[in-house]
């Protein structure tokens, strides 16, 4: 993920390809869709890649900010963590 949005970022022409939609398409997005996790959609596989790109990203932060999940935990922990440092 960090790849592609670097890459987007630094190139304003840049998009998502086939291949990097395929992998979010068949990734934990996918697992966590099926297990019915809220937050969860996947992109039907004909969308356009940015599509797939963007469902990922609302996936992502769902997980990162549901409160009961250990993703947020873990995320609150690392914030805490670095705030300490800084």
């Amino acid at each position: 993920m960090n790849a592609v949005r670097n890459r987007l970022a630094r190139d304003l022409e840049a998009g998502v390809t086939a291949d990097e939609a395929e992998k979010f398409l068949t990734g934990s997005l996918k697992a966590m869709s099926e297990a019915k996790i809220e937050g969860a959609r996947v992109a039907n596989p004909n969308s356009d890649p940015i599509d797939v790109l963007e469902g990922f990203a609302e996936y992502a932060s769902a997980m990162l900010n549901a409160p009961t999940s250990a993703h947020h935990r873990a995320f609150n922990q690392a914030l805490q963590e670095l705030s300490k440092v800084a």
